[in-house]
């Protein structure tokens, strides 16, 4: 198996300086793009549902350098029993909520760090009610509960460290007939109040899916992290608020609201795999949710032949310049005065391209092609280079091609016949899964992942015999070079500095592929042998004809009997002395 080969894109440069655009072509089959990753931190929403401005009034801030502890209290036997799968994912989600960076931005109102998780307890006495019909009421009976494990001694006294945020988690056999879903904005704005012994509490209501059904923005993490947020800035309700005289639109996260005409929606996204809401930033001076580094989308491209025929074929015969390497020390190198056979191809290949996406939980996906966008038509039309063979000559010239593109449930489908070339395949990665409306210009969450897709088109081959005679001549010239020159470390006068095999690689398109690109190395190890042999004024033509053969010639050599023959010699290198520690080596 050849070693993977690295290009790097054609198009759409200017961006590598901010992110890397190449590819890593790991076979001759499947090759991959670099990871991308969306270009902000901060998802940014155009409007928000904000009334008023939003200030301090001197009131107590959650500013506990190290962060204030978060007790979730699973209120109900239920949670033992019908409830106990979802108690294990809020407290999952809760965790990972709580290790995310969705709290960063909370610096701007002196909220140094975030909530630290101390943990989780099942609450079943005393039991919670199985209906309440009224707000305040059913919030001073949470707030009783609560008290009463505090005097218990269940927790230590209020006053004793960073004041700890109690989340009420209520269960589903609990009807509420006040209309408190617990969507912020809609009825009831659940808060935190901080009553006569120190503590603070929230709730959460019943029935609500801690992830949210597909496409819906309702779910018992969102309702979390908002009561948290605001907790968190505004814990007794005089700190960071507006003087709305709606009591739902005070507070940072009930700015997280998108209206378009009558409709109203929560602005929502996932971090760290939790559905959250968003917060108003007086930074931003628009409504945020900071992602986490996570998201990040990659293009995996698998190439398969679907049809080959012949184009031309025919017989030729050694030339001069074909043994233009044949000497008495280089036998091997003298073809033979016969003829041999060879045969061009057509090749017809399909590329699927398709998405490696992570964190992203839904995706709308938009395809390019060399910079240009990809729709509805089936055949798109490219300038590109393309390499193909009349007779047995290589030519390179510019083109347009047909591009046969379809989208696929794997993917971008793409098929081309005739000719051999590389495009750049971008597509933009962009996450379905969040609510409200979120400004275009790089305040989305797109990532846009590239990778450079070779299609090798054309192709001459030779027969066996002249592929032997082929190999055993590049074979020749390796090993004569290091049992000659490489053991005595003896440097050709002529050699200088200048000659570097990198040089003789360099640009070579995708369309070769990794076995072919290693039989390509195998020929510059060749040529720079060559060098050392002839001499660079005698040998600097014939190296030039044969790198320009080089994508022929890396088809039509047997690269085992050339690494077997190159390690065969490096070993009876190393049974001669070497006479100085100066070394030029080919490997």
């Amino acid at each position: 198996m050849s070693d993977p080969r690295i290009v790097f894109a054609q198009h759409g440069l200017g961006s590598v300086i901010l992110e890397p655009r190449f590819t890593i072509q790991v076979s001759d089959e499947t090759s991959f793009g670099v990871w991308s990753r969306p270009n902000r931190r901060i998802l940014i929403f155009s409007d928000n549902y904000l009334d008023g401005t939003l200030t301090n009034s001197d009131g107590r801030i959650a500013g506990a350098l190290g962060g204030h502890p978060l007790q979730l209290l699973f209120w109900g036997d239920w949670w033992n029993s019908a409830g106990a799968a979802k108690r294990g994912l809020v407290e999952e989600r809760t965790k990972a909520l709580l290790e995310s960076g969705y709290f960063s931005e909370l610096t701007q109102y002196g909220v140094p760090h975030a909530p630290v998780w101390r943990g989780s307890l099942i609450v079943t006495e005393p039991a919670p009610p199985s209906f309440a019909d009224d707000a305040d009421d059913f919030m001073n009976e949470v707030l009783r509960m609560v008290e009463d494990h505090l005097e218990n001694h269940v927790f230590p006294d209020p006053d004793d460290g960073p004041s700890i945020l109690f989340v009420v988690l209520l269960p589903d056999t609990l009807t509420l007939g006040f209309g408190a879903s617990g969507e912020h904005g809609e009825g009831y704005d659940v808060t935190f109040p901080w009553n006569d012994d120190g503590f603070w509490v929230g709730w959460i209501g019943p029935g609500q899916p801690v992830d949210p059904p597909v496409g819906g923005d309702s779910s018992l993490m969102k309702t979390l992290s908002h009561e948290v947020v605001e907790t968190l800035t505004d814990p007794e309700g005089t700190a960071w608020r507006t003087a709305s005289a709606d009591r739902g639109r005070r507070e940072i996260c009930d700015a997280g609201v998108s209206v378009t005409g009558s409709f109203k929606e929560s602005q929502t996204a996932f971090v760290n795999g939790v559905h959250v809401q968003s917060y108003w930033s007086v930074k931003d001076n628009a409504t945020i949710i900071p992602i986490d580094s996570g998201y990040q989308a990659q293009l995996k491209c698998h190439i398969r032949e679907v049809e080959r025929h012949i184009v031309a074929s025919g017989w030729f015969r050694p030339t001069e310049e074909d043994n233009r390497f044949c000497r008495p020390e280089l036998s091997e190198c003298c073809m033979a005065d016969r003829e041999y056979e060879w045969r061009t191809y057509a090749i017809k290949e399909v590329a699927t391209i398709s998405v490696n996406a992570q964190r992203y939980r839904r995706t709308d996906l938009t395809w390019t092609i060399n910079g240009h966008t990809f729709g509805a038509v089936p055949n798109l039309s490219v300038t590109v280079m393309v390499a193909s063979y009349s007779g047995r000559s290589l030519k390179v010239e510019e083109r347009a091609v047909t591009l046969q593109c379809k989208v696929t449930p794997a993917g971008l489908e793409i098929t081309s016949s005739g000719g051999s070339f590389a495009i750049d395949v971008g597509c933009s990665v962009r996450e379905r899964d969040i609510t409200g409306n979120v400004k275009l210009d790089g305040g989305g969450l797109v990532a846009t992942p590239q990778i450079t897709v070779g299609f090798n088109g054309s192709q001459l081959l030779y027969d066996d015999a002249y592929t032997g005679q082929i190999t055993a001549c590049l074979a020749a010239m390796i090993r004569r070079y290091n049992v000659q020159y490489k053991p005595s470390m003896r440097i050709a006068p002529e050699e200088g500095v200048n000659f570097s095999m990198a040089d003789l690689l360099r640009d070579i398109p995708a369309y070769v592929r990794p076995t072919q690109y290693s039989g390509m190395q195998w020929i510059a190890r060749a040529a720079f042998a060559a060098q050392h042999l002839d001499g660079l004024e005698n040998s600097r033509e014939a190296i030039r004809m044969m790198m320009a053969e080089a994508p022929t010639l890396a088809r039509n050599i047997d690269l085992r009997t050339l690494k077997a023959e190159a390690k065969s010699a490096e070993r009876a290198s190393h049974q001669r002395p070497r006479e100085a520690n100066r070394c030029s080596s080919i490997e």
